[in-house]
C-alpha cells in the first residue's frame, strides 16, 4: 500500500512537472497592436495653421504630422529604413517588416504585420555585424557586439519599440529577435 501511495506521488510529480516543462517549451502567441507610424512617400514641410486642430494624423505627400492633443507643435515622421524580417535558426518562423523611423530627436523600431515563433526570453536586440546571415548575427552577439534594446513585446502583431537616446543607431546593422536563455537568433531584420 505504501509503495501504491509514493508511486502515486511520483506520477502526480510528473505529470505536473511535464504540464510546466510544456508550457514552458509551446507558450501561447502573445498579441500586441499598436500603432505604427504612417509614412508618406516624399519629405514636404509641414503644413501651415495646424494648431488648434483637434488630436489627428495629417498626411501630406512627404511626412506624417501628428498634433498633439495640447495643441502643441507638430512632429514630422520621417522614414529612415523598411526591410523584411528573415529566418534566423530554422527551427522559428518570423514574418513582417521592419519599419524605422524619426521624430524630432527620437528614433523607432516598428514591427509591422509581424509574427514569430513563440518562444521564452525574447527580447529585441541591435547588433553590429557586417556579416548580415544568421551565423553572421549569432557570431556577433556571441562577440558582444549587440545591445539589448527591450523586452519582446508580443510574438504576434503590430509594436513599436524607441530606440535610447544613448543608443547612435548608425552603429547597428540588424535588428534581431533574440532569446537570450537558449542563445538563438528567432529571425532578424537589416537596417539598410
Amino acid at each position: 500500500m505504501k509503495s501504491t501511495v509514493i508511486g502515486g506521488i511520483i506520477l502526480a510529480i510528473f505529470a505536473g512537472g511535464g504540464y510546466w516543462v510544456y508550457q514552458y517549451l509551446n507558450p501561447e502567441d502573445v498579441v500586441v497592436d499598436e500603432e505604427i507610424p504612417t509614412i508618406s512617400e516624399s519629405e514636404q514641410e509641414l503644413p501651415q495653421g495646424v494648431l488648434g486642430m483637434p488630436d489627428e494624423d495629417l498626411e501630406g505627400d512627404g511626412v506624417a504630422v501628428s498634433l498633439p492633443a495640447d495643441g502643441q507643435t507638430p512632429t514630422a515622421v520621417e522614414l529612415q529604413t523598411e526591410s523584411a524580417f528573415q529566418q534566423g535558426d530554422s527551427t522559428y518562423t518570423i514574418d513582417g517588416d521592419l519599419i524605422v523611423t524619426q521624430s524630432g530627436d527620437g528614433r523607432s523600431l516598428a514591427f509591422a504585420d509581424f509574427s514569430v515563433t513563440a518562444g521564452p526570453d525574447l527580447f529585441v536586440y541591435l547588433v553590429n555585424t557586417a556579416d548580415t546571415s544568421n551565423e553572421g548575427v549569432k557570431a556577433a552577439v556571441e562577440a558582444g557586439e549587440f545591445v539589448n534594446v527591450a523586452t519582446l513585446k508580443g510574438n504576434v502583431g503590430n509594436q513599436v519599440y524607441q530606440v535610447p537616446a544613448e543608443i547612435d543607431l548608425d552603429d547597428y546593422t540588424v535588428v534581431s529577435v533574440w532569446c537570450k536563455q537558449f542563445g538563438r537568433n528567432f529571425g532578424h531584420a537589416v537596417i539598410e
